[in-house]
């Protein structure tokens, strides 16, 4: 089973708290400030990760909810 995402919502953008596989390697500063943004991790631009059915389901719904 997937370890739940938490959605937080910062000044209307949408974060998923979860570090892309891809971005581990990274700086440990750059990595701090890694998050998601519309499902895709803000360093690598989604390369390490795609958002499963439910994910994207979750993020449409966030989406439609704040118009």
């Amino acid at each position: 089973m997937e370890q739940p995402i938490t959605i937080v919502l910062l000044n209307n953008e949408i974060a998923l708290d979860k570090i892309c596989w891809n971005c581990r390697g990274v700086n440990l500063r750059e990595h701090n400030e890694s998050f998601w943004e519309d499902g895709v991790c803000s360093i690598c631009k989604g390369k390490g990760y795609e958002p499963t059915d439910a994910g994207q389901a979750i993020i449409g719904l966030v989406k439609r909810h704040l118009g």
